[in-house]
């Protein structure tokens, strides 16, 4: 098993420990965690001298609203927790399109 496949169960097992009130799924290289009004997506991107680092990603209605990182894996687990219970907005840009 690679390291990259080691740090992302572990990203998996942690967020399984830390929302509950989360469903959680793999896809490749990201752990997705889908509650009730929004998608948190954390992935494992390249870091520099070829360390793996983690972007989280939030969604909503399927819409992108707010993309962080790079963070450490124990990091992205982190912040994806303090996300999961902030308040999510869209901001409107001036074509009146949500972004």
């Amino acid at each position: 098993m690679s390291t990259e496949t080691d740090q992302t169960t572990v990203v998996a097992d942690t967020l399984a420990d830390r929302l509950a009130a989360a469903t959680l799924r793999r896809e490749g290289r990201a752990v997705v965690a889908v509650l009730a009004d929004r998608q948190l997506r954390i992935e494992s991107i390249p870091g520099p001298g070829g360390e793996r680092r983690w972007q989280v990603t939030v969604s909503v209605d399927g819409d992108t609203v707010t993309k962080n990182g790079p963070f450490t894996a124990a990091a992205a687990v982190d912040h994806a927790v303090t996300l999961a219970d902030e308040p999510v907005g869209y901001t409107v840009c001036c074509d009146g399109r949500r972004s």
